[in-house]
C-alpha cells in the first residue's frame, strides 16, 4: 500500500473545565449508551426525511418510515427513478422494488440514522481515551484485532449529545455527523445527518416530520411482487470461507491505480452466492473481475438459530498497489 507523508500541526489549547464534564471514556460511553434511539423507543411514529446521495453525481430522494415496533414497520424511499417499499412484519421483511438491488445510498441511509454504539467484540473499550476540547469530549478507541484501525466519537461535554462519529482504517475514512437535536418523546433526536467518507459529504439526511402516530393492521400489508427474507433477533451474518483474491487488471497494476468495487450479493441456505449486482463502481476492469469472481465464493449462510436462511449482503473488494 502506498504511504502519503502527512505533516499536521497541533495547537496545544487547555480545555475549560466545567462541573459537567466527564472524568473518564467509561463514563462518556455510559452517557452515550444511555440516549437511546428511535428504534428503541415504545411507541408508533411516523418519519418523513428528504436526503440527498452521491451517485455519479448529486440526487435528491425522500424516505417514509412508519414504525410501530422493532419487528412491524413499512419503509418508502425513493431517489431519482428508484422506488422501494419495505415491509417488516414478525419475523420476515418483504421488499419490493422497481430495479433487481438496492442502490448503495440507500442501505447507508440506515448507517446513518444508527445512535453511535460500541461493543467490546469489535472496539477495546478497557483502553479507551478520553480527549476533551473545550466545550468537546472525545472518545478514542482502538481495534483489538486491527491495529491500525481507530475510531473517535465526540459529544458535547454537557449535553453528552453526540456530533460526530468517525472510523479510520487503512481503506477509507467513515464519518458520520448528527445536529439540530429536537426533543421526541423522552429523547433528544437529531433532524440533520450526514456521511462523509474520505472527506466527500456522500448523504446528507434532513428530518422534515416527526410525531407520533398511531397505525392499523393494514397499514403493514406486503406489497405485491415483493422479496421475502425471514430475519430474527440474534441473526448471525453470513461469513465467508472460500475467497479467493481477484486478479489485479494488469493494466491498473502498471499505472499504479487503486480503487474499490462493491457488490450486492444474495447469499443462500447453502452457502453459494446469487444476485450478484455492481452497486458501487471503481474502474471497469476491477468492477467485472469483482463481479466475477465474487460468484466463485463459498459463505457459511446466515443463521437464525439453527436453521440457515438466505441473506442479503455487501461485498467490497479493494485494489491497492504496494
Amino acid at each position: 500500500m502506498k504511504k502519503a507523508l502527512r505533516i499536521t500541526l497541533f495547537i496545544a489549547v487547555l480545555p475549560t473545565l466545567s462541573y459537567s464534564q466527564t472524568t473518564s471514556a467509561a463514563d462518556l460511553l455510559k452517557d452515550i449508551d444511555a440516549q437511546g434511539s428511535l428504534w428503541s423507543a415504545n411507541k408508533s411514529f411516523l418519519l418523513e426525511a428528504d436526503f440527498v446521495a452521491q451517485v455519479h453525481k448529486p440526487e435528491t430522494g425522500h424516505f417514509t418510515w412508519k414504525w410501530s415496533g422493532k419487528e412491524l414497520w413499512q419503509e418508502e424511499t425513493t431517489l431519482a427513478d428508484f422506488h422501494q417499499i419495505a415491509v417488516r412484519n414478525e419475523d420476515k421483511t418483504f421488499t419490493a422494488r422497481n430495479l433487481a438491488y438496492t442502490p448503495l445510498p440507500i442501505r447507508e441511509i440506515h448507517e446513518v440514522f444508527n445512535v453511535p454504539h460500541v461493543t467490546s467484540d469489535k472496539w477495546d473499550i478497557a483502553k479507551a481515551k478520553l480527549k476533551v476540547h473545550g466545550s468537546q469530549e472525545c472518545i478514542e478507541l482502538r481495534n483489538p484485532s486491527h491495529g491500525e484501525w481507530k475510531r473517535e466519537i465526540c459529544a458535547s461535554a454537557d449535553s453528552k449529545q453526540v456530533f460526530s462519529d468517525e472510523t479510520t482504517t487503512p481503506v477509507e475514512v467513515r464519518r458520520r455527523e448528527f445536529s439540530d437535536y429536537q426533543p421526541f418523546l423522552n429523547n433528544n433526536i437529531p433532524r440533520k445527518l450526514k456521511l462523509i467518507i474520505d472527506g466527500v459529504p456522500v448523504l446528507t439526511v434532513v428530518v422534515t416530520l416527526l410525531e407520533e402516530r398511531s397505525y392499523a393492521a393494514n397499514d403493514f400489508v406486503p406489497p405485491a411482487n415483493s422479496t421475502v427474507r425471514r430475519t430474527c433477533a440474534k441473526m448471525v451474518p453470513p461469513k465467508a470461507i472460500t475467497h479467493p483474491d481477484p486478479i489485479y487488471p494488469p493494466s491498473e497494476r502498471v499505472m499504479h491505480v487503486n480503487g474499490t468495487s462493491i457488490v450486492s450479493v444474495a447469499v443462500l441456505p447453502d452457502g453459494s452466492v446469487s444476485d450478484v449486482y455492481l452497486v458501487g463502481s471503481s474502474y471497469h476492469d476491477m468492477d467485472v473481475i469483482t463481479q466475477q469472481i465474487v460468484k466463485t465464493w463459498k459463505f457459511k449462510p446466515a443463521m437464525c438459530g439453527t436453521e440457515p436462511v438466505t441473506a442479503d449482503i455487501q461485498v467490497q473488494v479493494n485494489f491497492r498497489t504496494r
